[in-house]
């Protein structure tokens, strides 16, 4: 169950792939990106990979509202990764009916999440807890909180897999939500990591990556939050790592996965983007 079959991977069509250079073309001068020349030992594994049919979890630091965006553009810039899928978790308060309608022409998967911050927000605002009630059927009662944010993390992770091992791409932030340093870190890896191998599924990587902004120090300033359209950001790449080579490195712990996780996140980032003060985690 390694692999899944050439003829079920997760292939796009040549008119979604037109329609994704057309993207790419009308994003280049709102949100300039410049990647790493040569192309990074990372990025270049998780091609060769993908080629091999893995399917390539790219995580990306979340300091602002287009990150994700570039990320995608630089995907669909790829000779490799522009062929496929693509999946696109996005926390619930902020998703869209017209999100999943715009990724249809281009085979993007965008799949609405429970997150912390969906939690803390509805517990804020009563409109927005009814609204997602209404939308989602979700009642944020306190004594169901646990059992919804289980569920549906296991709708995510099962759908994430079902696209991964078919060699597709997904594009997720770990931290789980904006932040002007790198501080939250959801299990979202960890758990795609131990489902996946639960299930004898091996054929799924990590590939981390960061970037910083050109002319910014303070991440965490409100002007810098937005999509700061214009505004170059140099790609940062770290490790690509298999679901296997990552358990193995933790020796099968659980929180040492997490350390790891975190290790290889912080190693993209650039230095103003990490807590203060800081303290270095040593990873194998």
């Amino acid at each position: 169950m390694a692999q899944s079959p050439e003829t079920h991977d997760a292939r796009v069509s040549w008119i979604a792939q037109t329609m994704r250079y057309a993207v790419v073309t009308s994003a280049s001068v709102l949100l300039p990106t410049e990647t790493p020349k040569p192309k990074s030992e990372g990025w270049q594994r998780a091609e060769q990979l993908n080629r091999e049919h893995y399917g390539i979890i790219i995580a990306h630091m979340h300091a602002n509202k287009s990150d994700s965006l570039r990320v995608i553009k630089r995907v669909f810039r790829s000779p490799i990764f522009r062929i496929r899928e693509i999946f696109l978790p996005i926390a619930m308060h902020r998703y869209k009916d017209w999100y999943r309608l715009a990724g249809i022409p281009i085979h993007a998967q965008v799949f609405p999440v429970f997150t912390k911050e969906t939690g803390r927000l509805t517990q804020e605002d009563p409109a927005l807890a009814k609204k997602l009630k209404d939308k989602y059927g979700v009642d944020l009662k306190d004594a169901e909180r646990s059992i919804v944010i289980a569920r549906y993390t296991k709708q995510y992770i099962n759908q994430a897999i079902q696209l991964l091992q078919r060699a597709g791409v997904e594009i997720v932030a770990p931290q789980g939500q904006r932040e002007g340093t790198l501080t939250t870190m959801t299990t979202a890896i960890e758990s795609i990591v131990k489902r996946a191998l639960h299930q004898d599924i091996h054929n799924i990587a990590v590939l981390f990556v960061g970037y910083n902004i050109k002319g910014v120090q303070n991440y965490g300033d409100e002007k810098n939050e937005s999509y700061n359209l214009f505004k170059k950001y140099r790609f940062r790449d770290g490790e690509c790592l298999t679901v296997d080579e990552l358990i193995t490195k933790a020796d099968r712990d659980e929180v040492k996965l997490s350390e790891i996780i975190r290790g290889k996140m912080e190693a993209t980032v650039p230095p103003e983007y990490l807590p203060t003060p800081y303290v270095t985690i040593k990873t194998k």
